[in-house]
C-alpha cells in the first residue's frame, strides 16, 4: 500500500508535465508504477488496464480507448483552449491536440514529408517573368512538422501569403503556386504566369 501511495504522489508531482487540475482522473482507484515506467490503473469499474504516463495526462484511461504512442515526448501542458503544449526531446515545440497525441502525429520519430526552411532562394529558370531572387519567411508547421503557411515573395514586393495542403501550396487570393518536394526542405518548384521554375536555397 505504502508503494501505491508513493508511486502516485511521485507521479502527480512531476514538474509543469500536464495541468492535472484540468483532468480528470475520477473512474481510476487505483494507479500503480510499475518497474518499466509504465502504469497499471484499477479502474472504479473493476477493470485493469495498462497505461503510459501520456494516456493519464490525456485521461485516457477508465475507460482506455486506445493506446498512446509517447514517441520522443519530453512534457505535455495543456492549455486554457483544451489543445496541448508539446514540448519534444529535440527540444522543438507544437500545439497539438488530444487526437493528435493519440494517433502519434507529436515527436514522431519520422521527419514530416513536406517541410520548409526560411530564407532567400534562387530561381534556376533566367526567364524574366522570375525575379533575381525570392524569400521565405514566417514558416508554420502542423503538430506532424508538415509546412501548413509560409509568406512568399521577390524580395523587392510585400509578402503574398501562401497556405499549403499534403506539400501542395496556393497564394491566398492569387495565382501563383509552389509544390514542395517530398523529404527536402531546401527547394521546390514555383509556378507563376504559366511557367515553372525550379527554386534553391541561397
Amino acid at each position: 500500500m505504502k508503494f501505491i501511495i508513493s508511486a502516485l504522489t511521485t507521479f502527480l508531482l512531476q514538474p509543469a508535465l500536464a495541468d492535472f487540475s484540468s483532468l480528470s482522473i475520477n473512474d481510476a482507484a487505483v494507479i500503480t508504477l510499475l518497474a518499466d515506467g509504465s502504469y497499471q490503473v484499477n479502474c472504479k469499474d473493476g477493470s485493469i488496464e495498462s497505461a503510459s504516463d501520456l494516456d493519464i495526462k490525456l485521461d485516457n484511461i477508465c475507460p482506455k480507448l486506445t493506446s498512446v504512442p509517447a514517441y520522443d515526448i519530453l512534457s505535455v501542458q495543456k492549455r486554457e483552449d483544451g489543445m496541448f503544449d508539446v514540448v519534444c526531446k529535440d527540444l522543438s515545440k507544437h500545439i497539438a491536440s488530444q487526437e493528435d497525441l493519440m494517433a502519434g502525429k507529436v515527436c514522431s520519430e519520422h521527419p514530416p514529408q513536406f517541410s520548409l526552411q526560411e530564407g532567400i532562394y534562387l530561381p534556376l529558370s533566367t526567364d524574366s517573368y522570375f525575379c533575381d531572387d525570392y524569400q521565405v519567411s514566417e514558416v508554420e508547421s502542423n503538430a506532424s512538422g508538415e509546412v501548413v503557411s509560409f509568406n512568399y515573395h521577390c524580395t523587392t514586393d510585400s509578402p503574398w501569403p501562401f497556405t499549403c495542403q499534403q506539400g501542395q501550396c496556393n497564394e491566398k487570393g492569387g495565382s501563383r503556386s509552389i509544390q514542395l518536394t517530398e523529404g527536402i526542405d531546401d527547394q521546390f518548384e514555383y509556378q507563376t504566369g504559366g511557367l515553372t521554375s525550379k527554386m534553391v536555397r541561397k
